[in-house]
């Protein structure tokens, strides 16, 4: 099992940036603006990967800086152009913390809102849906 921690005491890399808590200050900034001009914006917390194990193919257990984790099972949504790549298991084991927005990525660019992973039961069967439209949309540009 591969665990990669973000920040880690015992790792060798540097530590995060200090960006992270000025990033968060400058989003409740514009959410507030966003907010107090009658615009619809949608607000919701913050969340930060922190580390993660790959515990099967194509499933990780993701941590987050509340103190929380979701075990994610990402093979029903590799689909589309974006996360189809990531059906090779070798590049789907690629994944990485992204140091300054914390959440995962892969090299081809793939990346999911750390909200998302944090409450993954709440968007997991929209996913489904969205990677099965991804992939009929595929199929009927492949067949002209």
């Amino acid at each position: 099992m591969r665990v990669i921690r973000l920040g880690s005491k015992t790792s060798n890399d540097p530590q995060p940036s200090a960006a992270g808590p000025e990033l968060k200050a400058l989003l409740q900034e514009n959410w507030a603006r966003r907010l107090t001009d009658g615009s619809r914006f949608m607000v919701h917390p913050i969340h930060r990967v922190i580390s993660f194990q790959i515990v099967a193919p194509y499933a990780l257990r993701v941590q987050f800086d509340d103190h929380t984790e979701q075990t994610i099972e990402f093979q029903p949504i590799l689909a589309g152009e974006l996360y189809r790549p990531l059906r090779d298991l070798k590049v789907f084991n690629q994944v990485q913390i992204h140091r300054e927005v914390h959440t995962l990525v892969w090299p081809n660019g793939a990346d999911f809102d750390p909200a998302t992973l944090h409450d993954w039961s709440d968007h997991v069967q929209d996913w489904v849906s969205k990677a099965r439209q991804w992939e009929s949309a595929a199929t009927v540009t492949r067949g002209r």
